[in-house]
C-alpha cells in the first residue's frame, strides 16, 4: 500500500511539474510576439534612466576596457 501511494504521489508530482513547465513556455511564447522595437527602445530608456539615478556624479578614475587604460585623467585636467 505504501509503495502504491508512494508511486501515485510521484506521479502526481511529474505531471505538476509538466504542467508547470509548459505554463512558463506559454508565458516565454507569448512574451517573445510581443516584443518590437519600439518596447526595445523603452527598455533601453528604461535603463539609462535607472543608471542616471544611480549615478553619485564621480566618473571613474580607471577604466580597463581598451588596449590603453584611462588612468587619472581627473589629475592630469586638476594639475593645468
Amino acid at each position: 500500500m505504501k509503495a502504491k501511494r508512494d508511486l501515485d504521489r510521484i506521479k502526481v508530482e511529474a505531471e505538476q511539474t509538466i504542467a508547470a513547465a509548459t505554463a512558463e513556455a506559454e508565458v516565454l511564447r507569448l512574451q517573445k510576439m510581443n516584443i518590437s522595437p519600439d518596447l526595445i527602445e523603452l527598455r533601453k530608456i528604461e535603463a539609462n534612466l535607472k543608471a542616471i539615478e544611480k549615478w553619485n556624479g564621480i566618473l571613474p578614475q580607471v577604466t580597463g576596457a581598451g588596449a590603453i587604460p584611462f588612468i587619472g585623467v581627473g589629475d592630469v585636467i586638476r594639475n593645468r
